[in-house]
């Protein structure tokens, strides 16, 4: 499995961060409230996330996304997306 959906993925599992996330791609005008609601499992979640955040990078509405991840001692889980306006962090034990 690919380390970006899984960071991805457990991400969502441990801090219940979909809809936070999506209301962000929502807001910047990323995706729309149908594709949200399309997915139901994490790991179809993860993927579509994933998916629409290489799609920006690829389009350059995005200049850096960034994952880390780390298991030991603690698990902690940092998405950092930077636009030309804005930084946004979605994390799970910072």
């Amino acid at each position: 499995m690919n380390k970006k959906i899984e960071c991805i993925r457990r991400l969502l599992i441990k801090n219940q961060a979909y809809n936070e996330i999506c209301e962000w791609l929502l807001s910047i005008d990323l995706i729309d409230q149908i594709q949200v609601n399309t997915h139901k499992r994490d790991q179809e979640r993860a993927e579509f996330i994933l998916k629409t955040l290489d799609q920006a990078m690829n389009s350059k509405k995005f200049q850096l996304v960034d994952f880390e991840w780390s298991i030991l001692p603690l698990e902690l889980i940092k998405i950092t997306c930077v636009t030309e306006r804005e930084e946004k962090v979605f994390s799970c034990g910072y």
